[in-house]
């Protein structure tokens, strides 16, 4: 094979396969037919596995044909989407693959049949077959966590405002620490913040436009698993208000369930909030954190934050920019004083080995 790469001409040469060698599986008989929305379900599912996982096959994709799901979970989320009927009886557990995710894959054609026969489980469109050796193993049930759900505080995203969490949840503060906390608080406002321990400050993200139903609650949650949701089109939240459980997220024929961390929100002097900027159908403000017994994520002290001031909405934006830029200087700062003095120490450390050579060459 042949093709230029940046202007540079490349040249690559494989033996050839006898094709009357391959004995590949025969099409299953019973199949069943799906859009590509199939292959959108195994990309997604793909990022909620654990190839690390020994007493469960969490590294594989199940299919789960009585309930028709397709479910994947790495013991700290976990994804489930309805809507998918297989033509077995039985768990089947396919291997995680990239090429779900192909778009020539996508391209080849409008629906896909799958079928599994013979220890094989086949995906089919026009062009294209692919056959995957199912994975033997168990798959741990998740119907536990869908008990109890009309009781939970219910909060409904805004779409908006997913979309100005998704902008700024890489820049929040704490992203460097152990499992990247944020905080959600659900009190007289919707709020997710982060925090700098170090320096005890805190940016929260304001969403005026989202709503809850019941009690307030405050929970701490890894930030890559709020942007997997926020990925899948989950809009809509389940938090316990009595004891820190499985947050039970949900979608258009989705749920996706979060194990929350055991941490408690840090104390910070200064919070820079963020506001949404959608209009609010009841006023909110950030002032008493709500507290809940038996939880181990509870803030020990209120704060008060101040209202800003409203202002034209091509303003706001610009400060909220300012805000974010002037943080990532301040972080690049920081991280460039510590560089200045580890080189510093380094220096020393030299002159020392050069000093002491010097004085041993008159030994």
């Amino acid at each position: 094979i042949s093709w230029t790469e940046n202007g540079i001409p490349q040249r690559k040469s494989f033996p050839v396969l006898k094709l009357t060698d391959l004995r590949l599986p025969g099409i299953p008989e019973k199949l069943a037919s799906h859009t590509t929305r199939l292959f959108d379900a195994m990309t997604q599912a793909a990022k909620c596995v654990d190839p690390e996982s020994t007493r469960y096959s969490l590294g594989t994709i199940c299919l789960r044909a009585t309930k028709s799901q397709i479910i994947s979970t790495d013991g700290r989320q976990a994804l489930i989407q309805d809507g998918f009927a297989f033509p077995w009886d039985q768990d089947v557990l396919c291997p995680v693959s990239k090429i779900f995710n192909a778009k020539e894959l996508r391209d080849s054609a409008a629906t896909v049949q799958v079928g599994y026969e013979a220890e094989h489980l086949c995906f089919k469109t026009d062009t294209v077959t692919l056959w995957f050796k199912p994975i033997e193993g168990k798959y741990p049930k998740l119907d536990q966590f869908m008990n109890g759900v009309d009781q939970m505080t219910r909060l409904t995203l805004d779409k908006n405002d997913a979309t100005f969490i998704a902008d700024r949840l890489d820049n929040l503060p704490g992203r460097d620490r152990q499992f990247k906390p944020v905080y959600f608080s659900l009190d007289d406002n919707v709020a997710l913040s982060g925090h700098d321990i170090d320096n005890k400050t805190a940016t929260a993200l304001r969403l005026n436009g989202s709503q809850y139903v019941g009690s307030g609650v405050k929970y701490s949650v890894n930030r890559d698993y709020i942007k997997n949701a926020l990925n899948f089109g989950i809009d809509r939240f389940g938090f316990d208000p009595k004891e820190c459980s499985p947050i039970v997220g949900r979608g258009d024929n989705k749920v996706f369930v979060i194990m929350p961390l055991d941490d408690t929100e840090p104390v910070c002097e200064n919070v820079t909030v963020l506001d949404s900027g959608v209009k609010a159908s009841l006023p909110k403000k950030i002032d008493k954190p709500m507290i809940r017994e038996k939880s181990p994520v509870l803030t020990t002290a209120a704060r008060r934050v101040t209202e800003p001031k409203p202002e034209p909405a091509n303003a706001i934006q610009a400060a909220e920019s300012l805000c974010v830029k002037l943080h990532e200087t301040l972080q690049s700062t920081r991280r460039l004083v510590k560089h200045l003095k580890q080189q510093r120490r380094q220096d020393r450390l030299v002159r020392s080995t050069l000093e002491s050579l010097k004085q041993l060459q008159h030994v």
